[in-house]
């Protein structure tokens, strides 16, 4: 869980712990050879020592990939690595830095335009973990993801931020992530861009199906040119999966949230702005909607279309159990103010008294995911 909303560093404390557990759980369970990756190793196969380690990640991912099962962890220390390709994780390895994303880089080092990673569908239980992701950039129409592109496997405790998914003019899809299956969760998705002349699809994230769960999305760029083409979902584009335990926020055009399909659940969706875009915090046309919040976003007149910015703009689909400026209809809806302690500073946690507290709906989920931790909604998350 996150700890703040004023910096990414706030997101991020917690992952050095966590990569102590994981080195842990490596010497416990017993796991086949690792590949070690560091600047300062000599770059010797099989890279089964720090002193043999190799000095770029595409080499030792694509060493693994090779031989796996029997070597089936990828272990990158502290340092700033510039990949010259894409990195793909096509077998169900392991990936994973010694101390997280604040000291482990990975960056695109050339003018070659490529996506940092891609999981494969060849690769269901691939993990990808503790990395800041950044400067990937694709320039391919309909398509994107130019930090992470993942059809299966798990990314976690990433930064995904600085990439870019563009095209010569047709719609591109998530500037930081393109998803269509596997996990991402407990990562920072920031200042990541899918703005094209016919208007991008989720400048944070493109999901067309898995979980998205326990992420920050914010201060992602989704825009078309000129005032009627829009963007859509500045945050994320909800095609098809699931959008979970989320904060969207800070994304300056396109909305927040753009939704044709799947569930989005228990989120916060706050100081989003629609720019050429009616919709500043949720559009919907379909799929499930529930135990949202979705307050202080963009309000005024929208002057490309000459109409007022809408909280909320539903055309389909079903929303309930959420508080929202616009008034919708739905089961146990409310436009009461969700009293945030500090929205300035995007600070979304709720201040004792609010109306959003207790409000929401039990779902079979949390009584698993969530069974350890108090169900309220710190950093975002909904107290139930």
């Amino acid at each position: 869980m996150f700890t703040s909303h004023s910096a990414y560093a706030g997101r991020v404390q917690t992952v050095a712990v966590m990569a102590g557990l994981w080195l842990l759980s490596l010497c416990l369970q017993g796991y086949a050879a690792t590949c070690y990756v560091s600047l300062a190793g000599s770059h010797t196969e099989p890279y089964d020592t720090w002193g043999k380690a190799a000095t770029n990640i595409q080499v030792a991912v694509a060493y693994a990939c090779a031989n796996f099962p029997a070597c089936d962890t990828v272990l990158v220390t502290d340092g700033t690595y510039s990949v010259a390709a894409e990195v793909v994780i096509s077998t169900n390895i392991r990936v994973q830095s010694v101390n997280g994303p604040q000291a482990t880089f990975v960056r695109r080092g050339t003018t070659a335009s490529f996506r940092l990673f891609r999981i494969t569908p060849e690769a269901p239980a691939a993990i990808l973990a503790g990395f800041t992701i950044s400067n990937g950039y694709t320039y391919t129409d309909y398509d994107g993801g130019a930090g992470v592109k993942m059809a299966g496997g798990m990314v976690s405790n990433c930064v995904i931020r600085n990439n870019a998914a563009k095209s010569g003019g047709n719609p591109t899809y998530g500037g930081g992530v393109f998803m269509s299956g596997g996990t991402l969760v407990q990562c920072v998705v920031a200042s990541n861009d899918c703005s094209v002349y016919w208007s991008g699809r989720g400048g944070g994230v493109y999901a067309a199906g898995g979980l998205v769960d326990r992420c920050w999305i914010t201060n992602n760029l989704c825009d078309g040119a000129g005032e009627e083409r829009p963007g859509y979902g500045g945050g994320i584009f909800l095609a098809n999966g699931t959008v979970r335990n989320c904060v969207i926020s800070g994304n300056p055009d396109g909305g927040g949230v753009y939704m044709t399909n799947g569930i989005l659940e228990n989120c916060t969706i706050a100081g989003n702005r629609g720019r050429d875009a009616q919709w500043t915090g949720l559009y919907q046309s379909g799929g499930q909607a529930r135990n949202l919040i979705i307050h202080g976003n963009q309000s005024g007149i929208c002057w490309a279309l000459d109409l007022d910015y809408q909280a909320v703009v539903k055309t389909g689909g079903t929303l309930d159990f959420s508080i929202a400026e616009t008034a919708v209809a739905g089961t146990s809806n409310s436009t009461a103010n969700p009293m945030f302690l500090n929205p300035l500073t995007q600070d979304y946690r709720l201040a004792p008294g609010s109306p959003a507290l207790d409000m929401g709906t039990n779902a079979a989920w949390m009584s698993t995911s969530l069974k350890s931790q108090d169900h309220r909604l710190v950093r975002g998350y909904w107290r139930l």
